[in-house]
């Protein structure tokens, strides 16, 4: 029987926690360079640069390094299933004393790869909590910084941040060193004064502002907004996502989102609470408050001449005008505001 401490041929570690992913795979090639004692017998990859088929070539070629050897395969849902099924196949026979690590985000347990890892090695998934516990989870990540961040000041970061959890990450990082936590110090509690101080705002707290800025009618504060959304390369594809590349449209895309809530928050009974809107609309109750209040500023007609702006906007936007999209959407922005 192998010893609990020899390293399995295959380890799938992945899941939407990027940190716990992250630390797991530091964890791993920090134990094959121990047992080694060079870093030699490790070698780790991209799999936005490399195939699963050059993957398998790697695997399968001798190395001068004594004792086992372990390939790193990074971001391997980047691959088509073909190519993670390459790298099954080729675990039916693995090459003597090779491990080789998948790891990414959005693999399946179901799919070939995922079976035959679990067959005859690791399989380590961390996945986000759901939404309602993330600030649990930022509580968390934060005790292994040694600070404590408050429920309060947890899902404020979150505004701020977004739920990007590298951002989210990083953030804690910088509050760590900012109010002094250190390994050989108390634990040190972070306030909201010091998130606002030191955290950098993500994409997704910045477009919440720039729909703030519009539904309080907020001109000044909606052109500054929307000018740091343009230098940061638009809105998210997804809440705590990565910008979508084309600024003006995925600004377009949010704006026109919020001013559709906006018209069904109008379409709603007078006197209605927050928490019957947030059941009515399928969002959340914090959003809705905002929408509610926002509603004294757009009701049905002004959200009426809001669509038609946008219309219009739109219609520019997929080739109706000889304007930059940039100036299409600051003129859009003007009307919405005035």
């Amino acid at each position: 029987m192998a010893d609990k401490s020899d390293l399995a041929p295959a380890y799938l570690i992945f899941g939407t926690d990027s940190p716990k992913v992250r630390l797991a795979v530091s964890r791993f090639k920090r134990r094959v360079i121990q047992q080694s004692g060079s870093d030699l017998s490790l070698t780790v990859v991209d799999a936005h640069t490399i195939s699963g088929a050059e993957v398998v070539d790697l695997l399968q070629t001798g190395s001068f390094v004594l004792g086992r050897r372990a390939v790193v395969v990074e971001g391997a849902d980047a691959w088509k299933v073909g190519e993670r099924n390459a790298v099954a196949t080729y675990l039916a026979d693995p090459y003597p004393e090779t491990t080789v690590v998948i790891t990414g985000e959005s693999i399946s347990r179901k799919e070939a790869l995922g079976k035959v890892v679990t067959r005859l090695g690791v399989v380590l998934q961390y996945d986000l909590p759901k939404k309602r516990e993330l600030a649990e989870w930022v509580q968390e990540l934060a005790k292994s910084m040694r600070i404590k961040v408050p429920v309060a000041e947890a899902r404020h970061l979150l505004h701020v941040v977004g739920e990007d959890p590298l951002q989210l990450e990083t953030e804690l990082r910088k509050l760590a060193d900012y109010v002094g936590a250190g390994p050989a110090q108390d634990v040190a509690e972070v306030q909201r004064a010091d998130i606002d101080a030191v955290c950098s705002p993500g994409l997704e707290a910045q477009i919440w502002d720039l729909t703030d800025a519009v539904g309080h009618k907020d001109g000044p504060a909606a052109f500054r907004v929307l000018e740091e959304l343009f230098a940061m390369g638009g809105a998210p594809r997804r809440p705590g996502g990565a910008p979508s590349g084309d600024p003006a449209r995925s600004i377009f895309v949010a704006l026109s989102r919020h001013i559709d809530l906006l018209r069904r928050v109008s379409e709603l009974k007078p006197g209605v609470s927050a928490e019957e809107a947030a059941a009515a609309l399928q969002i959340h109750p914090f959003r809705v408050r905002k929408l509610l209040e926002q509603r004294h500023t757009f009701g049905p007609r002004t959200v009426a001449r809001a669509m038609v702006v946008l219309a219009e906007a739109d219609a520019a936007l997929v080739g109706g005008s000889q304007l930059e999209p940039e100036l299409v959407l600051e003129r859009a922005l003007v009307r919405l505001v005035s």
